[in-house]
C-alpha cells in the first residue's frame, strides 16, 4: 500500500471527526493517532485534507509546517517522501509514537513502508511482529540508532540531545520502538556514516560484524571500555581486554546506574562499561551507553542502563572491540522463570491443567503442583516448582513429575541457569526402575527439550514423548511441557 500511495498523483484524507457540528480543530483529529494513516500522510506526493462536510482544510504541501508540529515528521520528508530513507531508524520510529492500531501486529507492519523493508504478515503473532521487524532492520540498515531504546534525560550530558522533560521508563528496552523514543528526539539526526577507505577514523560497520536477535538478547560486536567513577573505589581488574578509563559522572546518573543494578540484573561487584553506539548529532560527537557487564565464555554479558554519555571519535578509537550479548528486553529482569502445566496437542492454549483420555488408550490426570521446596535431596535440586501427573494405560499406571529449579552450583553473584528434571516411575511398583531425564537450561536461549521413552504397558509397550519448550509469555520466561503418546506394540500375537 505504501507503493500505491507513493505512485498516486494525489490522495484525499476524509477527517470524519472534524466538521460543522463540533467545529473541532483538524489538528486533534484521530486520523493523526492511527498507525496505518502514517503512510497515508508520508507516501503520497500530495494529500488533500477534508472535514466531515467535504470542506477542504488544506493540502499536505501548504500545511507542511503545521503538520510537522502535529506529527513530528520533518517538513522535508512531507515534501519529498524519498528523504525519509536518509532519516535515522530512531527518528522514523518516533513518528509512530502514540499511534494505535486495532491489531497489535499492525504497530510493526504499518512501519514497513516507512523503512522500505518487507516481512511476512503473520496475524496472531502479537508482540513477535516487532521482533521480526527488528531482525530485518538489523540485517538491512546499518544504523546504530536502533540501539537507542529506553532513552532518559537524567544524564545532564545527554540532556541536550534528549531535549526537555519527556522521560521514558528506564530499562524499557535496548532496541528502539515507538514507545521508548522521546518525542523530543530530533528526527534529523542521522546515523554515523562510514569513514572513507584508508582513513584513521573508526572502522566501518563491516569490521564490527553482524548483529542478530536470539530470544531476548542482541548479539553484536561493540567497542566497549570498562569505566571507573572518580567518587567510587578502584575498579575491578578490567574485563575489556585489560583496558579501562576514568570518567566524571553527575550524582544523579551514577545513582541511576547503581539503582539499575540493584533492581535489574543484580550482579553485585560487576563492572560498569561504556559501549559505543557509533551515532551522534555531529561527526566528532558520538554517543555511548553505560552497561552492567560480566564476562561469560569470552563474551560480555551486557545489561544496558538508561544513562548515556557523549565521547569523541578519537577517544573511542582506542576502545577494544568486544563480542557482546545485550539483553534488550526489560522482562529479562524477572529472574525466575515459571513452569506451566502439562498439555497435549488439543489443549495447547488451555489456561488450566486438563485431565483427559486419548483415542489410543492412554489417560492422564493432574495430581498437584508444589512450589519452593528447598534442598530436595531426592532430586538433587533446589526445586522451585514441581508438577505431578498420573498416566494410565489399561492397568499400567505411571507417575510423571516435572521439576524446575536453579542450578545447584549457582552462586549469589550471577543470575542462575535452570534445570528441568523429568521423572517417570511406576508408583505402585516401587521395586521397578525409575526413569529420569535432567537437562541444564540456559534461559537466555530458546530451547526445546525432548524426553522420549518406550515403557511397558498392559499388553505390550508404547512410546511416551514429552517436549518442553522455553519461551516468553506476557513478559516472563516460562517452560511449557507438552505430552504425546504413540507407537503401541503388542507383546503377543
Amino acid at each position: 500500500m505504501f507503493k500505491w500511495y507513493e505512485a498516486a498523483a494525489i490522495c484525499y484524507a476524509y477527517l470524519s471527526d472534524v466538521g460543522a457540528s463540533g467545529h473541532r480543530d483538524w489538528r486533534s483529529s484521530r486520523w493523526f493517532t492511527r498507525g496505518w494513516t502514517l503512510q497515508e500522510l508520508v507516501a503520497p506526493f500530495e494529500v488533500v485534507l477534508y472535514d466531515c462536510t467535504w470542506k477542504e482544510l488544506g493540502t499536505k504541501r501548504r500545511l507542511a509546517t503545521e503538520l510537522k508540529e502535529v506529527t513530528r515528521i520533518p517538513e522535508k520528508v512531507l515534501l519529498d517522501p524519498e528523504v525519509r530513507l536518509d532519516m535515522s531508524i530512531a527518528g522514523r520510529m518516533s513518528w509512530a509514537k502514540g499511534r494505535k492500531t486495532t491489531r497489535p501486529e499492525d504497530r510493526a507492519y504499518c512501519l514497513l513502508g516507512i523503512f522500505a523493508i518487507n516481512v511476512t504478515l503473520l496475524y496472531g503473532e502479537g508482540a513477535l511482529a516487532f521482533r521480526r521487524l527488528h531482525e530485518e532492520l538489523l540485517r538491512r540498515i546499518p544504523d546504530d540508532t536502533i540501539f537507542l531504546g529506553g532513552l532518559s534525560w537524567e544524564d545532564k550530558e545527554f540532556n541536550e540531545w534528549a531535549m526537555g522533560q519527556e522521560t521514558t521508563t528506564p530499562g524499557q528496552g535496548f532496541l528502539v520502538t515507538p514507545d521508548n523514543v522521546p518525542c523530543g528526539l530530533e528526527a534529523e539526526i542521522n546515523p554515523l556514516s562510514r569513514p572513507e577507505e584508508g582513513s584513521a577514523e573508526l572502522a566501518p560497520r563491516s569490521q564490527y560484524g553482524q548483529s542478530w536477535l536470539r530470544e531476548d538478547t542482541v548479539t553484536v560486536s561493540m567497542r566497549m571500555i570498562q569505566v571507573c567513577f572518580s567518587r567510587t573505589k578502584a575498579a575491578l581488574p578490567p574485563i575489556t581486554m585489560k583496558q579501562q578509563t576514568y570518567v566524571e559522572l553527575d550524582e544523579g546518573s551514577q545513582a541511576a546506574i547503581e539503582a539499575f543494578n540493584t533492581y535489574g540484573p543484580k550482579l553485585p561487584g560487576s563492572p560498569v562499561c561504556l559501549g559505543l553506539l557509533r551515532c551522534g548529532p555531529t561527526s566528532d560527537k558520538l554517543l555511548a551507553r553505560y552497561f552492567i557487564c560480566r564476562e561469560d565464555d569470552g563474551e560480555l554479558e551486557a545489561h544496558p542502563t538508561s544513562v548515556y554519555r557523549y565521547v569523541s571519535r578519537l577517544e573511542a578509537s582506542y576502545w577494544p572491540t568486544m563480542q557482546c550479548r545485550v539483553f534488550h528486553r526489560k522482562e529479562y529482569f524477572k529472574p525466575r522463570p515459571y513452569l506451566e502445566h502439562l498439555r497435549d496437542i488439543q489443549s495447547w492454549d488451555a489456561e488450566k491443567p486438563l485431565d483427559g483420555a486419548f483415542s489410543n488408550g492412554w489417560e492422564w490426570r493432574f495430581i498437584n503442583k508444589v512450589k519452593n521446596i528447598p534442598n530436595d535431596e531426592k532430586s538433587g535440586l533446589n526445586i522451585w516448582e514441581s508438577e505431578s501427573y498420573e498416566l494410565r494405560y489399561g492397568t499400567s499406571i505411571w507417575g510423571l513429575t516435572i521439576n524446575l529449579g536453579p542450578d545447584k552450583t549457582v552462586t549469589d553473584v550471577a543470575p542462575p541457569d535452570f534445570h528441568v528434571q523429568i521423572r517417570l516411575e511406576p508408583p505402585r511398583a516401587a521395586e521397578l526402575y525409575v526413569e529420569t531425564a535432567r537437562v541444564s537450561l540456559n534461559r537466555r536461549l530458546a530451547q526445546v527439550i525432548q524426553f522420549h521413552r518406550r515403557v511397558p504397558v498392559t499388553g505390550g509397550s508404547a512410546e511416551l514423548w514429552i517436549t518442553i519448550q522455553h519461551g516468553l509469555k506476557q513478559g516472563r520466561h516460562c517452560y511449557k511441557p507438552l505430552i504425546r503418546f504413540r507407537g503401541f506394540e503388542p507383546s503377543g500375537p
